[in-house]
């Protein structure tokens, strides 16, 4: 039985194959998991309510991002980082506050392990640099284009490029790589986990 915090999760939508989608936040190296959505005792009471952890998602570091992502929700946006992305605890609430709030793409230099298989399992792709001098073209407010996604996903290569602008304009191209197997490619291309194994399920009932 739920009690009254306890909230279904929302159903997310696939990633779509042409993507346009703004940065909302440049980080640095490190960022844990305590830094997207907080640790401690004032946060513990959201941990089971998404629109609670959503509501303190990145507070530590940019109190702004909640009320930006919020805006621009029905188009998703970006999330741009360093080194080891994600460390720290392993718990799947900083996936999920970010996938809430509409992020689709995070792009780092490296992204953590666990945190990385977190994202996927709730539909949110998971980059990393080829070049990590690439960092320093992307800023917040960069416009990141992701044209023919699916193809890439589905297709042998893992290393892409992707293009990005300021101000409605055109700039260049970023190097990027991704790291996932083919059932991670499923799990992401259908949404995340859970509608993953509903289609599952489905398909051995027919």
């Amino acid at each position: 039985m739920k009690g009254p915090f306890h909230a279904d999760l929302p159903d997310f939508e696939p990633i779509g194959d042409e993507l346009t989608l703004p940065v909302l936040l440049k980080l640095g190296d490190d960022v844990s998991t305590d830094g997207i959505v907080p640790a401690g005792v004032a946060s513990l009471s959201l941990y089971s309510s998404v629109p609670g952890m959503t509501s303190i998602a990145f507070k530590p570091i940019d109190e702004t991002y909640v009320d930006r992502a919020r805006e621009c929700y029905g188009d998703g946006h970006a999330i741009v980082g360093g080194r080891n992305y994600g460390q720290g605890s392993s718990r799947e609430h900083a996936a999920l506050a970010v996938r809430n709030l509409g992020a689709r793409v995070v792009l780092a230099q490296s992204i953590a392990r666990i945190h990385g298989e977190n994202l996927v399992n709730y539909g949110v792709l998971p980059l990393q640099f080829v070049e990590p001098g690439d960092l320093e073209r992307l800023e917040q407010g960069t416009v990141l284009r992701l044209h023919g996604l699916h193809t890439w996903l589905r297709g042998p290569g893992q290393k892409w490029e992707l293009a990005y602008g300021h101000d409605g304009r055109s700039e260049g191209r970023v190097r990027v790589r991704h790291s996932l197997s083919p059932r991670q490619v499923d799990v992401l291309l259908a949404g995340g986990a859970i509608p993953w194994m509903r289609q599952r399920r489905a398909h051995s009932q027919a």
